[in-house]
Parts: structure tokens; sequence; C-alpha cells
């Protein structure tokens, strides 16, 4: 068969000579936040009886016309071309004789296939597993399997330990439970120095963090509210096996890809109808996962990803399969292809090379204007005193991934923090941008405290978001490092205790590099840039700044089209181009179009 359209095992009966058109975006140049996927032209096809059964009857006036694309396999020259779906488009019938006349249809595959499928279903769609379960067990956090024994626990564990991290956290938007007003504490706890061993005053061994349990109120309990925040390798596993799809790449093992979690503030549900009730050995805390991820839709999700981290997500749409490849190292190691095409082809020269900043949908903007910065230092206590000498001077603060500026106020000086670094990425002359919806936390100077909050005299920097309550779902969510149990500072020479630190810098406050990557565009440490944009784009994007593109006529097998590889580079006389867009005509007949672009 040289081509052919099957549904549930059987071929749709086709006209005499009928032709698929394929038009295909190469999908690893695609840096917009919508997919230009891989679809067919409109296709017409008979009104036997056989397709009208095949595609549920559309050309009857009383069936309502579906929406949602039937499953189908292409096939050519004897060979599966791809799975996808075919989508019904318009139609022609006859009242008497619902035989005559014709329907249009349309064929998404490959990336259009998955992505449609997907298109009204968000993360919490996925099925992240069971319930958690764990009973009350008062507020014992040390002994015993209870709720806030395991939630220490996780505060206590290293990166990956379990699905999901809880650490301290700022949400300017309030809780989902109540919609307090101002600023409230995620998983906000102290240190705790002294007690007796008991539930309600427990000991722990300088070093270790806990729960502020003194600060419980089980109504408005916001200093005490649990928010397990999960790992996005956790994420991207179980959203892919929900549909049936297996995810795979280097990047699942990167040990800096490993620490990343997904921040929201929909908290765990533990106030019950009383306190005497929670107290009782019978109750128990249970929560889903589901219920604690990002209110996003998945396709958003994977694009805002793909914008900010410079991943291309290769979908072998015939195994089912996505691999996660950085797009700079695709290129550094790219293959070649020698092709001696048809004599005739177009040219056309852009007057303009292309130029890409990175900007985030709802993001801090351009970069502030650092003329008067004078150096960087590990926290902010590192910073020189503030007075007249230093007046307008700035400073980079590494353990905030912030800018500090002095500044005075009827004489009195101070050091203000003048913007933390989570800028988009502005290139001079740019003339496209790419756009995420991946955003990073700012950074928050807080106190560290004992069960009394009574202050320890030590220092923590906590992230910082803005999520407001409610259900809805948003276009936008945020990503952070959990680096564990690191240091607090001071100043005044004291040891000092650890708690779960996350940022989306890539230092601690001791100075200590802990990361090899900064979740922001550009993080530089006066000796390295350890940033987004050098890390993971800026060798990338240097190779689409060619102007010239050309549309020529090149040899095609069906092997080489069930099989073409799009970061494979062609190789025409010694000048060297990417695949923009092909042109496929099934079944194929030799010669394929192809609009190729320079690098």
């Amino acid at each position: 068969m040289d081509f052919g359209l099957q549904i549930k095992g059987e071929f749709l009966d086709l006209f005499p000579n009928t032709i698929l058109e394929l038009e295909e975006e190469n999908p690893f140049l695609q840096l917009t936040n919508e997919v230009q996927g891989q679809y067919s032209l409109p296709l017409s096809i008979p009104l036997t009886e056989k397709n009208m059964r095949l595609l549920g009857y559309p050309n009857l006036l009383n069936v309502k016309k579906s929406t949602v694309g039937i499953e189908t396999v292409c096939i050519t020259n004897g060979l599966q071309h791809s799975r996808g779906q075919i989508k019904l488009e318009s139609g022609q019938s006859n009242l008497n004789a619902s035989g005559r006349g014709s329907i249009s249809v349309y064929y998404l595959f490959g990336v259009s296939d998955f992505y449609k499928f997907v298109e009204n279903k968000s993360l919490a769609d996925c099925d992240y597993g069971s319930d958690i379960s764990f009973p009350w067990h008062g507020t014992n956090v040390y002994s015993g399997n209870g709720f806030w024994a395991h939630v220490t626990t996780v505060m206590n564990s290293s990166p990956g330990t379990f699905d999901y991290a809880i650490f301290p956290i700022i949400n300017a938007g309030g809780l989902t439970r109540y919609q307090a007003q101002g600023p409230c504490i995620l998983n906000f706890g102290g240190s705790i120095t002294s007690g007796d061993g008991s539930a309600n005053n427990p000991y722990v061994l300088p070093g270790n963090y806990t729960l502020d349990l003194s600060w419980v109120n089980f109504r408005l309990g916001w200093r005490n509210e649990i928010c397990p925040f999960p790992y996005l390798k956790f994420v991207i596993q179980k959203l892919f096996s929900t549909f049936g799809w297996s995810v795979q790449g280097s990047v699942l093992n990167d040990p800096d890809f490993l620490k990343i979690v997904l921040l929201h503030n929909k908290i765990i549900d533990y106030v019950g109808p009383s306190v005497a009730a929670l107290n009782g050995s019978s109750q128990f805390v249970v929560w889903n996962m589901k219920n604690h991820v990002p209110r996003v839709k998945i396709g958003t999700f994977l694009l805002a990803l793909s914008n900010r981290f410079g991943w291309w997500l290769d979908f072998d749409y015939r195994k089912k399969i996505v691999t996660i490849r950085h797009r700079n190292n695709v290129v550094a190691v790219r293959t070649q292809r020698n092709v001696i095409p048809a004599a005739t082809y177009n040219f056309k020269v852009n007057s303009e090379a292309k130029i890409y900043s990175i900007k985030q949908a709802s993001g801090s903007g351009e970069k502030i204007d650092v003329t008067n910065l004078q150096g960087i230092v590990n926290n902010r206590h590192n910073l020189p005193t503030a007075g007249e000498g230093v007046e307008n001077q700035m400073f980079f603060v590494l353990s905030e991934n912030a800018y500090y500026r002095c500044v005075s106020d009827e004489n009195i000086f101070t050091w203000e923090k003048s913007a933390d670094n989570t800028f988009d990425y502005i290139q001079k002359d740019q003339t496209d941008e790419i756009i995420t919806n991946c955003l990073v936390p700012e950074s928050y100077f807080d106190l560290l405290r004992d069960i009394g909050r009574n202050s320890l005299n030590r220092n923590i920097t906590v992230p910082y978001i803005n999520i407001f309550p409610g259900e809805s779902e948003t276009d936008t969510f945020y990503v952070a490092y959990n680096f564990g149990l690191k240091d607090s500072y001071n100043s005044n020479g004291q040891p000092d205790y650890k708690y779960p630190m996350a940022s989306a810098g890539c230092y601690d406050n001791k100075g200590n590099l802990i990361t090899s990557t900064a979740l922001v565009f550009e993080f530089n440490d006066a000796t390295t840039d350890y940033g987004l944009f050098i890390k993971n784009w800026s060798f990338f994007l240097t190779f689409l700044q060619q102007r010239e593109e050309i549309t020529i006529q090149m040899p095609f097998t069906v092997a080489e089209l069930l099989n073409i590889n799009y970061t494979q580079t062609i190789l025409i006389r010694n000048a060297e181009y990417f695949i923009k867009n092909p042109h496929f005509r099934l079944p194929l007949k030799g010669f394929v179009n192809m609009e190729l672009i320079r690098i």
C-alpha cells in the first residue's frame, strides 16, 4: 500500500490518487510559547458506510459532530509513518442519500498529536500515585510515625530523598485556606536550643531544624501551614506516564536538576473539626500530590520549562518516548548529511540577523543599572558599614541573589535591597524574543528563632513568591532549588544552626558554591557566569543568527522519512543548513520540497 489511514485496524476508503500533504515545523527550532506542530492540509474522503462508521457518522444530521480527535495510524509504502489523530473539519451530505458527498478532515501527528491530546488538561489531572497518609499523633515531631514527625524528617532530609521537599518560604499572595491579608509564611520553624523532650517542647541537637510548634493555632495557624513542594523530575515522569509515554534523557540524572522543585501555595489540610479529634490516635492526615502542584495547563508547563532551561523535548511518536535534550548540547554534537539536491533553488536573505532575548511572563523586566557596583559579598553581614563614604554604592549579595545599595534618609545610612537578580535577559539589538512562563522566586532575609519565637541572632534567606489564593488555573509557575540543610549566618562569631535552604541562586550563606547552574539567566560571581543564558542558550542561539534561507528539492526515501532527524544539519557544497520546514506528500515520490536555514 502506497498510503493509508488506519482507524481501529481498518483503513479509511480514499478517493483514487489521494495525496496527503504534510506540513511540519522543525520542533528543534521552535522558540515560541505555542506549539507549531506537525499536521496535514485538509483531506477530502468519500462518505462510504465504512468511513462514516469509523468516524462516528458525522454525515447524519441528528448526530452531534465530535471535536475530539480520532486515534489514527498513517501507513506509507507498507510501513507505519506515524500515530496521530484525525480531526473533522467540514463536509457535504444529502438528507435523502446520506452516502452522497464528502467530508474534509486533517491529520495531526507527532508533537501536535500529544499537545492536542493534553490541551485541556492541567498538572492536577496527572496521576501522582496513591494518597499519602500519616497518623496525627498529636504534636510529637520525633517519636513514632506521625504526621509532624514525617514533616520534620522531610525538612531534615537530603534533596531527592522523598518525592517532595518541605522548606520555609514566604508567599505574598496569602493562603489557599484563609486568604490571609499580607504575606504568609509556609513551613516556617526554628532551631530549638533547650527543652525537656516532651511533645510540646521537643529537644533537638544543635544543627537540626524543626517546626515552631508553639505557634500552632488549629484555626489560624498560618506559621505552621505545611506545603509540600514536588520535585520537578517526579512531576515530569508522572505527567508523561499518565498519558502512556515514557521520558528519558541525561537531564533527568543531572545533580542540579534533581534539586529543582515546583513552588505553589496549596497547603496540606490538617485542620479537622476539633483539636481533640485530631489528637485521637485514629485520626489521619491525608493528601495527594495532584492537589499540590501549580495550577497550570500541561502544554503551558512543558513549553515554559523548555523556554527557561533551553530544552528540546524530542518526541518519538512511534515508540511514545520523550527525550529531554539541551539545545546547546545538541548543536555541539550535531551530525551532518551530505546532499546533492535538484539544481534549481530559491533563496532569501533577511536584512537583520536574528538576535534573541529571553523574557519572563510577569517577570522582573530589564536588569537594573549597576554602574555603581563596587563588588560582591557572600551575605548581608559582609557589606561595608553604611555611611556617607559608600552612599549610592552597590554590592551584589551572593546568598540572596540580590543587589543592595547604600541609601540615606535624613542622614541615617542603611543598606537597602535595590532588586532581586531575577531579570529578563535582554540582548543588544534584539530582533526576536523567547517568552517563558516559568518564574523564579525572589529572596527574603529573616531571623532564625527558637521555639519561643526568640531571635537566635542568626539570619536565614528564604524564597519569596507571589501566588494568590484560589483554585483557578494560572499561566505562570515558580521553580527553585532545594539545597537541604545549610548553615544560617551571623555577625557575632557564634556557631550557626542549620535550616532547609531553597533559592534560585547557587551560593549558600557562607559563600560556598553549591550548584553549577543558577536558575536565573545571569549569575556572575566576578569569575564565572553561572546563569542559564550562558550555560544553556548562548551557543545554540548563535547558530540562528544567519540571514540566509533557501527552498530546494531534496531526495528523500521512505526510510529517511520515517527516521527524519531534525537536529542533523544538511551539507550542500560545504554550506551547512538546518531543516526549517519540510513539505512531504504521501505517497512519497522521491524528492521533497525543503525550506532550510543557513547556520
